[in-house]
């Protein structure tokens, strides 16, 4: 029997040049964005929480990184404030309530994964000087939520196009080419000397 070791020239893109770091770039921002948008169901849970919380529910939404992002709610506290059932007291109430949820965001507490501070960033944003009893709290919290998730959307595209993140991420992440720029896996090989 003849036994026969294959040696396995690996490179991180740094390493590489030319055609070859564009073809690994190009690889390497492929399998981000699709790692990192898989977050977005954890970003839908993050905003049905929010929903909930405000006796409302989220009646539409579309997370797209290559088209419009929305979000709809639906019956956040009725509504339109000057329904005649609301109280006047009823906007206090909902500030406070937001201000809660806004600060459970805060520390990740809304549902525990790092999505809950996209909704943070964007309720701190938030005008709520705009907010009067003749306001519609489905359209403000609409707004708010839609922000939440375009700043979800952009920050995966400004990643993605950043060569240098690319290059970073790819060597925290472990990840080897050939001289061609292809992906080799070099997982429990030997790493050997010349």
């Amino acid at each position: 029997m003849k036994k026969f070791i294959e040696v396995i020239e690996a490179y991180e893109i740094g390493e590489l040049s030319g055609e070859a770091k564009i073809e690994a770039i190009n690889i390497v921002r492929d399998i981000y964005t699709e790692d990192e948008f898989m977050w977005s169901n954890d970003l839908v849970k993050t905003l049905e929480k929010v929903t909930s919380l405000l006796n409302g529910n989220l009646s539409n939404y579309s997370i797209d990184l290559y088209g419009r992002s929305t979000v709809d709610v639906g019956n956040i506290y009725g509504g339109y404030w000057y329904y005649e059932e609301k109280e006047e007291e009823d906007l206090p109430d909902f500030l406070k309530e937001f201000n809660n949820i806004k600060e459970l965001a805060d520390d990740w507490s809304l549902t525990g994964v790092y999505t809950d501070n996209y909704v943070y960033s964007a309720m701190s944003n938030a005008d709520l000087s705009k907010l009067d009893k003749d306001s519609d709290i489905d359209d403000f919290l609409s707004e708010v939520l839609t922000e939440a998730v375009v700043d979800f959307v952009n920050e995966i595209k400004d990643n993605a196009y950043n060569d240098n993140f690319i290059e970073q991420y790819s060597a925290e992440m472990g990840y080897k080419f050939n001289k061609y720029g292809a992906m080799v896996d070099v997982e429990g090989l030997k790493e050997v000397t010349a």
